[in-house]
């Protein structure tokens, strides 16, 4: 279960770094305004909604504690 709340915490950081530098890279060439309403049509929201659904269910999942004998 630890590797998978580790994978979906790394998939988010990716996933938000790589809006963040599309979007400074979209500012630098000049056109934000199409990047901004590109994004706002695209499957972006949706992804982010499962990625956020996914996180909460992790939260609620209970590490599995292995007792020492």
């Amino acid at each position: 279960m630890r590797t998978l709340r580790t994978a979906v915490g790394m998939i988010g950081v990716l996933l938000m770094a790589g809006g963040y530098f599309a979007s400074q890279y979209a500012y630098w060439v000049g056109d934000p305004a199409a990047y901004s309403k590109a994004l706002d049509t695209s499957a972006v929201p949706y992804l982010s909604l499962v990625l956020l659904v996914g996180a909460v269910a992790l939260a609620f999942v209970p590490e599995k504690v292995e007792e020492a004998k």
